[in-house]
């Protein structure tokens, strides 16, 4: 799977770190496209679109945790 996005509310690099969870989500029934909305506790959002047929983008209850090396 592939996915592109922004992102958005980012004032320090420092701030892409942490734990995000979904706040918007939505799956075109057919046309294959999906969209994500995510924020991490800082604030920072990222929106992800996936166009690739046949693909579900989804988070667990847990979120996604990214981390800056």
């Amino acid at each position: 799977m592939s996915a592109q996005g922004k992102v958005f509310n980012l004032n320090n690099v420092a701030d892409f770190s942490g734990t995000y969870v979904a706040s918007k989500a939505a799956l075109a029934v057919g046309g294959g496209k999906g969209d994500l909305t995510m924020r991490n506790g800082k604030n920072v959002s990222i929106h992800l679109r996936s166009d690739q047929e046949g693909v579900a983008i989804s988070l667990g209850p847990g979120g996604l945790t990214v981390k800056l090396k």
